[in-house]
């Protein structure tokens, strides 16, 4: 029956079927006692690793924890099965259970540990060393540690991962020939191990039992290259003696250095620069680990933080386990905005669009708690983060409205729609017609979730109201029968409804940041053609205004000439008779104009002031000032918005100003009266119209958080 038992029980480990291993277990509730207390042979957790069966392997294990310490007949623990046959997923998930699993010695006291360096699987390697760093003294009948293994088989990014966390002592140890790791280096002609072992400081003079020294070694196979570099380095040391007893020093320089982040003690940082050099280069050689800069953020040590940057910046790039980077971690923290603002200033602000778990960025993160100040920041520093996707496909506008972050949407929007970097009008219509994997636009999402204020503001932006999901519906589909009446209302006729209730007045005061006026679009839309104009036109359009307005000028100078040659006195007379009389003003309101002087007969008063005050009133006159009018204010205009830069803005708004004045002076002369009041009114309009647009226009210029 035992026998039975146990073959049955083979057959249920190489098929992974836990729910007969339960129907066996129910039969003969003894089945494991036949392998409890037996070394050399294979149980249940060796055949489900072996195999892959990942899930059946943790259920045994958790019924019969003993048997994964247990080796087979060929030597091999359950973990060195599964790192040999590469069943990455097995092996992380059984040390998850037991960490000691790393340190049981198989067949020639080799560990999962040296297997991993043999087999040159790094992410094994990082794995094992995270969950137990001193399985690093761990070493085979031979004396070999998992760094003399990984040189001995040329695994060069397993070596690179133990040579950043191995201390001295590791990086002398001698094997049962009294080979360094110099020395296998050297003898496999691996050069840039060579050279990082030198940089670690290690004993370039030590000898192995045939006397000879890593340089000797190179001498004999003549590795030329390693030769020279040994050379520069080697000279008389005294022999390095290494005690076990103190047990400060069994603590990893990398162990130390998490302690003085996590105090945020400045000054040991530096003693332990002062100790190892390259330390923090070290720390920055292993792909997935937790660096200081993690620990000090997640302390909010600000200055420690800032001087782990000064040191290496690199270090803002290296996720940990949990592929977290320091400014994804800074983010969900969420109070640590002076460290964000440090990190922003690395790379021109592109860690904004690291991606994390699921390629979320540090956007997304803030998108999902609503924080709209981080939202701002991460804006201001990478505009174009706002086109990152998650693997769900969803934009930063798709989280907001998901999680129910109204402020945050609102502000995502005005910040899209307010954009001017290159390209931008065409990215604000992709963004907001874009789908999730599910097909959805913010469209559906936000008559899914009842919204009708950001239904009418997405409608307003002009999003295609009839863009159907995966499953072919519109949003007036999605839109339920208990869904608010407005909602359907918009989206049937697909215009922006002017009507709110007096329950909408709070979100009302937010759409008001995200809704733009007639003016704000004008002046957006102009800003964004300029910034998108190339030079060549921009060039070609100052000429061409600067020659029209230097034509009409001319033309404003020497109008068609007045048939009546009175209309030009009557104009200068006629302006310093009102001058004088406003000075001489009384409270009768009774003023009277004398053109004696001018005509010599009082009869004649009424019409010489109608011609003095309208001049010549023919169609073609008309045209002529009305033309030339608009068509050196437009000039000047024109002029003054496509220039490249607000300084030359500032720069050249004198002289505009001062060029416009002479026009006007100029019609008190050429002109009648009638079109020096118009073009006097236009000098006051003209500079207020410039002020107005330059301050519309720097609302949407960048802020610095």
């Amino acid at each position: 029956m035992d026998t039975d038992a146990i073959a049955e029980l083979k057959a249920v480990s190489e098929a992974g079927n836990i729910d007969a291993l339960y129907s066996l277990i129910g039969k003969c509730g003894h089945v494991f006692e036949q392998f409890d207390g037996k070394s050399l042979v294979e149980n249940p957790i060796h055949i489900a690793a072996r195999n892959g069966h990942t899930h059946f392997a943790l259920e045994v294990m958790r019924l019969k924890p003993s048997l994964a310490l247990i080796l087979n007949a060929q030597g091999h623990s359950p973990l060195h099965l599964a790192v040999q046959k590469g069943h990455n997923t097995t092996v992380l998930r059984l040390q998850e259970m037991n960490k000691d699993l790393v340190r049981v010695q198989g067949r020639e006291g080799m560990t999962p540990l040296h297997c991993a360096a043999e087999k040159g699987n790094h992410q094994l390697l990082v794995a094992f060393l995270s969950a137990n760093l001193e399985s690093l003294t761990d070493v085979t009948i031979r004396k070999q540690t998992a760094l003399h293994v990984a040189l001995q088989n040329n695994m060069v990014d397993c070596v690179h991962v133990l040579l950043s966390v191995s201390w001295k002592k590791l990086l002398n140890w001698q094997d049962e020939d009294g080979n360094t790791p110099l020395h296998i280096a050297t003898k496999y002609n691996q050069f840039q191990v060579v050279k990082k072992l030198i940089d670690r400081q290690v004993d370039i003079n030590a000898t192995n039992r045939e006397n000879s020294t890593a340089l000797g070694v190179s001498q004999e196979l003549g590795n030329q290259e390693i030769k020279d570099l040994l050379l520069a380095f080697c000279a008389p040391s005294i022999p390095r003696v290494y005690s076990s007893v103190n047990n400060y020093m069994r603590i990893s320089l990398n162990e130390r250095l998490m302690d003085a982040a996590e105090a945020g003690n400045i000054s040991m940082l530096y003693s332990l620069l002062e100790e190892e050099p390259y330390l923090l280069q070290y720390v920055d050689d292993i792909p997935f680990a937790e660096t200081p800069l993690h620990v000090a953020i997640r302390f909010s040590h600000f200055h420690f933080a800032v001087e782990i940057l000064k040191l290496k910046p690199s270090l803002c790039r290296r996720p940990n386990q949990e592929g977290l980077y320091p400014i994804h971690l800074a983010t969900k923290n969420g109070h640590n905005c002076k460290i964000l603002q440090r990190l922003l200033t690395v790379d021109g602000g592109d860690l904004v669009r690291l991606p994390w778990r699921e390629d979320k960025t540090p956007l997304h993160l803030a998108a999902e708690q609503g924080d709209v100040h981080l939202l701002r920041m991460f804006l201001s520093a990478c505009p174009l983060s706002i086109l990152d996707v998650t693997i769900r496909n969803e934009t930063a506008l798709h989280i907001t409205l998901k999680e129910n972050k109204l402020d945050a949407f609102h502000c995502l929007l005005r910040q899209l729609r307010t954009a001017l970097h290159e390209g931008s009008k065409e990215q604000e219509k992709k963004i907001l017609n874009s789908k999730d994997e599910e097909g959805n636009t913010l469209l559906h999402i936000a008559t899914r979730n009842n919204y009708p204020q950001v239904v009418r503001v997405l409608l307003n932006c002009g999003v295609k109201v009839n863009a159907k999901n995966s499953v072919g519906l519109t949003a007036l589909d999605v839109a339920q029968d208990d869904s608010p009446k407005a909602i359907r209302q918009m989206l049937m006729k697909a215009k922006p409804s002017r009507a709110s209730t007096s329950d909408d007045h709070h979100q009302d005061n937010n759409i008001q940041r995200s809704e733009l006026s007639f003016v704000d679009r004008t002046v957006l839309s102009l800003m964004r053609y300029k910034r998108d104009m190339s030079m060549e036109v921009r060039s070609l359009l100052l000429v061409v205004s600067v020659l029209i307005a230097t034509v009409v000028y001319e033309a404003a100078l020497d109008p068609p000439t007045i048939k009546d040659d009175r209309a030009k006195n009557n104009n200068v007379s006629l302006l310093l008779n009102i001058m004088a009389m406003t000075n001489s003003s009384s409270n009768t309101h009774n003023y009277t104009v004398s053109f004696s002087n001018i005509n010599g007969s009082r009869n004649s008063t009424t019409s010489s002031r109608i011609h003095a005050l309208l001049g010549d009133t023919s169609y073609t006159t008309i045209l002529f000032w009305t033309s030339n009018i608009l068509a050196l204010s437009s000039s000047v205009l024109t002029v003054f918005a496509i220039l490249p830069s607000e300084y030359i803005h500032s720069v050249l708004f004198v002289p505009l100003y001062g060029f416009s004045l002479c026009y006007v002076v100029s019609t008190a002369f050429t002109g009648s009266l009638l079109w020096f009041v118009i073009t006097l009114v236009l000098l006051k309009v003209l500079p207020g119209g410039l002020l107005y647009v330059y301050r519309v226009s720097f609302r949407f210029k960048p802020r610095t958080y």
